[in-house]
């Protein structure tokens, strides 16, 4: 969630984000060294909910370096070293960087990837959640600030102007909001009137609605995946990198 939003004692985190959060995850842990101890870095990681329930998870040995616009001054939270932005970011031969919903922010898009994929050791990965297809640009991606969106045929051309890195695997996810977004466009609808930008919710993460929600949101995600050599679209896009030629 983004650090700069407020949490009141009745916030209750968005079932996009607990269902992308635990997706992403278990993702991850195939494509990644979670029995070992790693280093990793991630880009735009807000209050770090991400990072908490991946650490406790599945990489407990695992060194944090997280960036976001929000943290005020470079610190520590806990075991985790932040950063206002990537050149304050000495460290470098991370094993792995994440990015997520962050890249579509940037001006330089290209640029920022390459400055990324040059913190990441030789053989380590990169890894991007990104709003998809240009044609899904609404005022609310101006409202949050998003430059962009991306079909996998953008990323991929910008992927191919960076000698070093190569796409590991990808796919597009959450085809019910991609159906909804594209009616919302299509009868041009005004898909956030209040601009009330938040990732909040109304109810707990225990409440049967929001189980409800989460659970059709996890089975959307995984029968994206399957569907991926069809190019099966949705509104999100997830693509592995890895820095040099070569596969998993």
């Amino acid at each position: 969630m983004d650090i700069n939003e407020k949490k009141s004692k009745d916030f209750h985190r968005h079932p996009w984000e607990l269902s992308r959060t635990k997706c992403v995850m278990n993702e991850l842990k195939k494509h990644l060294a979670v029995d070992k101890q790693s280093k990793y870095l991630n880009i735009g990681a807000g209050d770090l909910y991400f990072d908490e329930c991946w650490k406790q998870i599945y990489a407990k040995n695992h060194e944090t370096y997280a960036v976001d616009i929000g943290y005020e001054h470079e610190s520590k939270n806990g075991t985790t070293n932040l950063y206002r932005d990537l050149s304050s970011v000495n460290e470098s031969n991370f094993d792995y960087a994440l990015m997520m919903d962050s890249l579509e922010y940037m001006t330089d898009d290209f640029l920022y990837v390459k400055l990324l994929a040059d913190k990441v050791s030789n053989g380590g990965k990169l890894m991007f959640t990104l709003p998809a297809y240009s044609s899904l640009y609404s005022k609310h991606d101006e409202i949050v600030g998003n430059l962009r969106r991306y079909s996998f045929s953008d990323f991929k051309k910008l992927i191919n102007r960076i000698d070093n890195l190569s796409i590991v695997t990808w796919h597009y996810f959450y085809f019910s909001l991609f159906c909804f977004r594209f009616m919302q466009k299509f009868f041009k609808l005004d898909i956030d009137p209040s601009h009330k930008v938040t990732t909040g919710w109304k109810h707990s993460e225990k409440n049967i609605i929001t189980r409800t929600v989460v659970f059709i949101l996890d089975l959307d995600y995984w029968i994206c995946k399957i569907l991926r050599i069809f190019h099966f679209p949705g509104l999100s896009l997830f693509v592995i990198c890895k820095k040099n030629d070569g596969v998993l």
